[in-house]
């Protein structure tokens, strides 16, 4: 299974936002991933991914724009 890297950038906010929530950062980032994968409009994206409107990893459909 394909396992991404966080970007280091982000592990010093993660951590210190789980250490002060009291839970392990795993924890932290599934939640903040569920979070927005439930905001989004999955959907729509993965038909325009299938269609092909979207051509890189840093691309990210949210509503009705790219960015």
């Amino acid at each position: 299974m394909y396992s991404p890297k966080v970007d280091a950038d982000l592990i010093p906010s993660l951590y210190w936002l789980a250490k002060a929530r009291g839970v392990p950062m795993t924890r932290l980032v599934n939640a903040c991933l569920r979070a927005m994968l439930d905001t989004m409009d999955a959907q729509r994206e993965l038909a325009a991914v299938r269609r092909g409107h979207v051509t890189s990893g840093d691309e990210v459909i949210v509503g009705e724009t790219v960015a």
